[in-house]
């Protein structure tokens, strides 16, 4: 058996999962490496992307964006002044905020999941998962989950408006079998989430300060499960310990990794472990040359020698699409993400990491139905008309040893 292969395992027992306890017992809980054990099923391998070239060279045509009359400033009052007379053209900035909207509007083929991760607590996975949420929810017309998929409690339900409820993973597990019963009304699902604002849902993960359960990979093959029947894009905002089950099976079934940082040494070597980890045990190789990493400018500033350090060692580790952020007191705060309070230029910058994302999900889908997997490879014996983008090397990712990555020498 190769490293790639694996049996197949059983059907996920829904049943059983909704009636397991909350709260393990102690004296009867197995070790955790017995416990937690994950070996990816062929449905995780089946869910990989194929590689794709730099995201620069994909993004939709602007022509229309260009050429459809300005709707802001002074050229936008002037068009709407004259009803319409006057056609004044729109300025750069408006031209550019119209093309990353409809990019992020664009289709895809199928169920998305937008995977964030960065295992350093404090760099933004939170808010790259909520703002990626909200900007889809918004622009798309609802129809995405942003899913804390943390193993014990997480904080992303701290950031957003309360729901009618307080209903958590634990409650979904509890009702999955209903859930994924073709018979129930797709209406049942809005028990299980928090709507916001911008319509996205909000699936929190567990808020018991008392609860001693964690969620494993076979708990997110359930809520997964749900989720895919209901909604069409879920952005999953991860936990910080990469070597649980609950992590490993949110990488395997990515079809995007999004990576937010900090530009700071201790961030990039965090990082840059995490890709180590996904190239050489995990062999996750167009995963890796497919994210996007999302990068922020700490408040102290940063120098340019400590940004091309940065950025030199993600590229060696196969990172081909990076894009910057303001740092935003708001969203740094802590505290409810209120759109309403986002600078402008927070908002535009974020949206041009939805399109970057949208872009992805829409080449790679497609390409995925035809069965073209890693590396350009086909799935099956079928002719296919591979696309040139399809057969490029994933970029030429090669093992890192980030002992060897001396940040500040």
């Amino acid at each position: 058996m190769s490293e790639r292969s694996y049996p197949i395992e059983g059907g996920v027992n829904l049943r059983r999962l909704a009636n397991r306890s909350t709260t393990a017992e102690p004296d009867t809980a197995l070790p955790a490496d017995e416990v937690d054990h994950f070996e990816p099923t062929a449905a995780d391998l089946a869910e990989a992307r194929p590689s794709l070239p730099e995201l620069s060279q994909l993004r939709p045509s602007t022509e229309d964006a260009a050429t459809d009359p300005a709707r802001w400033g002074f050229r936008g009052w002037a068009n709407a002044a004259t009803g319409g007379l006057l056609k004044l053209k729109p300025k750069t900035p408006e031209v550019t905020a119209r093309a990353a909207v409809a990019a992020v509007r664009q289709q895809w083929v199928g169920h998305q999941r937008i995977v964030v991760a960065n295992p350093k607590g404090g760099e933004g996975c939170t808010i790259a998962a909520l703002m990626l949420g909200n900007i889809f929810a918004h622009e798309r017309g609802g129809g995405t989950v942003i899913w804390d998929a943390n193993e014990a409690e997480g904080t992303l339900a701290a950031r957003v408006s309360p729901g009618r409820h307080n209903a958590t993973v634990w409650d979904l597990l509890e009702h999955a079998d209903d859930l994924t019963n073709p018979a129930t009304e797709r209406a049942a699902f809005h028990s299980f989430v928090r709507l916001q604002p911008s319509r996205a849902e909000v699936l929190a993960a567990d808020e018991d300060p008392h609860g001693t359960a964690l969620i494993s990979a076979e708990h997110c093959r359930v809520i997964d499960a749900v989720l895919r029947r209901y909604r069409e894009l879920v952005v999953i905002d991860t936990g910080n310990n990469r070597r649980r089950s609950n992590w490993l099976w949110c990488v395997y079934n990515a079809h995007l990794l999004v990576i937010p940082m900090t530009l700071r040494e201790d961030s990039a070597v965090a990082v840059v472990r995490m890709l180590s980890d996904l190239h050489d045990r995990l062999h996750l190789y167009s995963l890796i040359s497919n994210a996007i990493v999302v990068l922020t400018v700490p408040p102290t500033g940063v120098t340019a020698e400590v940004r091309s350090r940065i950025q030199t060692a993600l590229q060696r580790c196969g990172i081909r699409n990076m894009a910057e952020v303001p740092f935003d007191p708001v969203l740094a705060g802590g505290g409810l993400v209120d759109h309403a309070r986002l600078s402008e230029d927070t908002v535009a910058a974020w949206t041009q990491v939805a399109a970057m994302a949208a872009t992805s999900l829409a080449a790679s889908s497609e390409l995925h139905q035809h069965g073209v997997t890693d590396g350009g490879r086909a799935t099956h014996t079928d002719d296919v008309d591979e696309p040139a983008a399809a057969r490029e090397s994933s970029a030429a990712v090669h093992p890192i040893d980030s002992r060897s990555l001396r940040f500040g020498a």
